[in-house]
């Protein structure tokens, strides 16, 4: 499922989720993350950041996450480049770099605490291009939650259409929570 069939069910079934979305980035945005991440972006993505310029500070619109602004992300890659510098630590994930200094996760969605969604721009053989990720500040270990965003935005429709979720207000913003887990990696990292 794409971003904007997702889209279209949440706002379904939670219109007042829309609240504070952005309208689109200007056209050449996208190409020039591109050129800054050396890199093109899947389709996926590219649909993603081309339909809304992230949203206004408050709104929650991915199950708690905020849609991230093309300037945040850039902010983000720039100050978050992958170091030189062996790292003791590695991941248990098989589908993601061992060590931290090999890893480059591009954020899309956060919940404003230090802590992202989003997808993997150098995954070793045994994982995927553009893997969806969760990773950050309370994140000990970085989470391969889905193949891609499509899968992802499946996965969360199927969610959506069994019902297992509520819409409440925090901090005077709708906000979208499942209601108990399903068992997918995503819902139970999702707050």
């Amino acid at each position: 499922m794409q971003w904007k069939e997702f889209l279209g069910l949440l706002l379904s079934v939670a219109p007042n989720l829309a609240e504070g979305l952005r309208p689109p980035p200007p056209p050449q945005a996208v190409e020039r993350l591109e050129a800054e991440l050396s890199q093109p972006l899947p389709e996926s993505v590219r649909r993603l950041l081309v339909q809304h310029d992230g949203q206004q500070v408050g709104g929650r619109l991915l199950f708690g996450l905020v849609l991230m602004r093309l300037d945040a992300i850039f902010k983000y890659m720039q100050q978050h480049q992958p170091s030189p510098v062996e790292l003791p630590d590695e991941s248990s994930d098989p589908r993601l770099q061992e060590r931290p200094s090999d890893q480059r996760f591009l954020p899309l969605f956060t919940d404003d605490t230090g802590n992202y969604l989003g997808v993997d721009l150098n995954p070793p053989p045994d994982g995927t291009p553009f893997q969806v990720v969760v990773f950050g500040a309370d994140v000990d270990d970085p989470r391969v939650v889905a193949p891609d965003l499509d899968t992802l935005f499946s996965e969360l429709a199927g969610e959506i259409r069994r019902g297992n979720f509520e819409v409440r207000e925090e901090d005077g913003f709708p906000v979208m929570r499942l209601r108990q887990s399903s068992g997918t990696a995503l819902a139970d990292l999702l707050p």
